[in-house]
């Protein structure tokens, strides 16, 4: 680059790295003994190097569902969410009032053409 008197030479470097997706299990969502919280992006926070330009490109699917609760999207069952479902809040858990105080759930996640599987679980305790 010049600006025809002074000259400035740089070198970028660039490092591929193979595509990735990591949802961060943040905080735990706690939520009463039968009552119910909103899950968001403070318990599920995805990472990842892809190009993702908008947020309902990325789903979630629930392959284990929660033993001791379930899965809501407003007031139905849901087994699929997007990342903009979290974003504004539309994804909750419900306890059933059990006594069990941990509850988890497992997903695979798709992000435009590709699929993942994610292994990791979220807890989900209830308040005692």
């Amino acid at each position: 680059m010049s600006d025809g008197q002074h000259q400035a030479i740089t070198v970028l470097e660039v490092q591929a790295l193979e595509p990735y997706l990591c949802v961060a299990n943040g905080s735990g969502l706690m939520v009463p003994q039968g009552g119910q919280g909103t899950i968001n992006m403070a318990e599920l926070h995805l990472g990842t190097n892809l190009n993702i330009c908008s947020r309902d490109e990325a789903h979630y699917h629930v392959t284990d569902s929660p033993h001791w609760g379930q899965l809501l999207q407003a007031t139905q069952p849901a087994t699929a969410f997007s990342q903009q479902d979290l974003l504004v809040g539309a994804v909750f858990y419900g306890h059933n009032g059990s006594l069990s105080s941990r509850n988890t759930l497992a997903f695979s996640m798709d992000v435009g053409p590709s699929q993942w599987m994610w292994g990791q679980c979220t807890q989900m305790p209830p308040y005692k």
